[in-house]
């Protein structure tokens, strides 16, 4: 066996028994569920609907129709897209999403780790700096899962090898493969662009002779890239725009979302420290951060001049995203993802200066331990934080939509058709419920006004109640439910008497 194969199957046993202690086994199977149920369900409707109804990338669609098609802007749905043709191959089931997500993000891994192999000469240096940069329990969480962040990310660090690889072949093979990596990923999650903007700065600080030696050949080509990254990225967030306004739909957040006000940044501030950066990475993970700061500090001129220009770069990046998504960030754990090639470059920038000191110095040795002790440190943290989000209160949906899991099989023996439009109630998120029962139709929500209840009833042929209160506080809406179809379990199905 050659040493290549041998050092992938090492990566493979290495990873594969990390997400043995994460849970991934029996997460692989599950339905949507646990934190972000909303957002999760959204994404998986979208590859529903082109596995079943329209296998048409420029069209993505959601359960939630009301009177329209459910068509609707969002991300460049490339993930959603893939998943739906293994649904089609092989049927549906829900575990070839999150199999092709972890896919995603373990490639970025093993690509991060064979960046940093490049850099230190270390294999197994390199394998402990990558894992322990993957051991980010948000990261882990998300990684057999719906969120398209996690694959934008994988497909990041795979064109950041790439690049790094042409910078030392000044191949334009890898070249263009950095190209449609990067692409691909800034599609899927816009602040993925962060990294382009990156290898921009290097590019612009090689033309002036700031690297000892020339990094850049195929200039122009270079430039033509980064211009293309960019213009297809914003016209497809352009029509994704578009979309929503044509369909009068808008499910997914398409513009910045941040403060208006010095009181509203403190809350978020505070909200996001009280709620998310702890589970961004653990305490003594922020202290190793903190004191090897300290330590490079002390060691700047050891540190490689590209990985300083990347690593600033991608920080002054990161911070203006986060300020200008801070109400998203203030709720949302997973806007972090897409910043985490920021921690990567830390640790190899990190890594790199240590390993020039003396092999058997003391600095080398100790820091040297103290990083693969921080490897095991954060497996640890993070396989115990995986058990602790599926089971704590707050990452519980906000109703139990365990009843809907099954619901679908259940509802075409009683004669409903995918086609038929159904009214759920109630539902505060857009395609929780419809998604799970895998109906078409509206949702109504439980501060709905009485004009809109009856517009979704007056459309739709049958309802689905999971609140019996529905009826005690809705009386004069009675006269649409006459006659009760089935139950199942504690959901209540009627066909509707309308219009």
């Amino acid at each position: 066996m050659s040493k290549k194969y041998y050092e992938l199957l090492i990566f493979i046993s290495l990873i594969a028994a990390l997400y043995f202690g994460l849970g991934f086994g029996k997460v692989l199977f599950m339905r949507p569920q646990g934190l972000h149920q909303w957002a999760q369900c959204d994404r998986a409707s979208i590859a529903r609907n082109f596995a079943e109804e329209d296998l048409n990338i420029f069209k993505p669609r959601v359960h939630m129709t009301n009177e329209g098609s459910g068509i609707t802007g969002c991300e460049f749905p490339f993930m959603n897209f893939l998943a739906a043709v293994f649904y089609k191959i092989f049927g549906f089931n829900e575990f070839w999403y999150r199999f092709l997500m972890l896919v995603a993000i373990t490639a970025g891994v093993y690509f991060a780790m064979l960046l940093a192999k490049n850099y230190l000469r270390s294999f197994w240096l390199a394998i402990v700096i990558a894992v322990q940069w993957y051991n980010s329990p948000t990261l882990a969480y998300y990684s057999p899962n719906f969120i398209p962040d996690t694959a934008s990310l994988g497909f990041t660090m795979i064109a950041w090898f790439f690049i790094f690889k042409y910078i030392k072949s000044l191949r334009k093979k890898d070249l263009y493969f950095w190209g449609v990596f990067l692409l691909l990923a800034s599609l899927i999650k816009i602040t993925s662009l962060l990294s382009v903007m990156a290898v921009a700065i290097l590019l612009l600080l090689d033309k002036f002779n700031f690297f000892e030696n020339r990094k850049f050949e195929n200039r122009k080509t270079v430039v033509l890239l980064i211009s293309g990254i960019f213009i297809l990225t914003f016209a497809w967030y352009a029509y994704a725009s578009w979309l929503n306004k044509v369909n009068n739909m808008s499910v997914f957040l398409m513009s910045n979302k941040t403060f208006g006000n010095k009181t509203e940044l403190i809350q978020m501030l505070s909200g996001t420290n009280y709620l998310w950066v702890k589970f961004y990475y653990n305490n003594y993970y922020y202290y190793f951060i903190a004191a090897s700061a300290v330590f490079l500090i002390f060691n700047f001129k050891k540190i490689d001049k590209i990985l300083l220009v990347v690593f600033v770069s991608l920080f002054v990046g990161g911070i203006v995203f986060f300020f200008l998504m801070l109400a998203q960030f203030a709720v949302h754990d997973y806007y972090i993802i897409t910043l985490l090639p920021l921690v990567f470059f830390y640790l190899l920038m990190l890594a790199d200066v240590v390993m020039k000191y003396e092999k058997k110095s003391v600095v080398r040795i100790i820091s040297v331990t103290v990083i693969v002790f921080m490897l095991f440190q954060t497996s640890i943290f993070s396989i115990n934080h995986q058990k602790y989000r599926y089971n704590n209160w707050m990452f519980k949906s906000e109703k139990n939509y365990s009843a809907y899991f099954n619901l679908e099989k259940h509802l075409r023996r009683a004669g409903l058709k995918r086609e038929d439009k159904v009214v759920s109630i109630y539902d505060n998120s857009p395609d929780v419920s419809l998604y799970l029962m895998n109906q078409k139709g509206w949702r109504i929500n439980e501060n709905e006004i009485d004009e809109n209840i009856k517009k979704a009833l007056n459309n739709c042929k049958y309802a689905i109640v999971n609140d019996t209160n529905f009826f005690s506080n809705k009386p004069q809406l009675k006269k649409y439910f006459l006659f009760p179809a089935d139950t199942f379990k504690n959901l209540k199905i009627y066909k509707l008497i309308n219009k």
